[in-house]
């Protein structure tokens, strides 16, 4: 997987066969986010809490990152061509520096 591609947080139910992985009842941990651009009007900030209830498809990224342009990007395309009219679907990009 390369560097910057898409973060999957995915809950699976315990069964005989398969055992419990992901973060299933645990609360999410709060985004550390300093700066936020294009965000809804009257929003200075966003949290998980505010998603409750939908998936959430957090696409995080560098801008000099040459896999982010190649492969992630098109991919957060595909994905928004495909969910952006579904109600129980967010999707939010991070810029990460280091």
């Amino acid at each position: 997987m390369v560097f910057g591609a898409i973060l999957a947080l995915l809950a699976v139910t315990a069964t005989a066969e398969a055992p419990t992985r992901g973060i299933l009842n645990q609360p999410a941990p709060k985004w550390e986010v300093k700066q936020w651009f294009n965000l809804p009007e009257g929003k200075q900030a966003l949290e998980v809490a505010d998603f409750q209830n939908k998936v959430i498809y957090l696409y995080c990224f560098q801008s000099w990152c040459p896999g982010c342009h190649r492969h992630g990007f098109p991919t957060l395309q595909r994905v928004i061509k495909q969910f952006k009219d579904d109600p129980n679907v967010a999707i939010v990009a991070v810029q990460t520096a280091f």
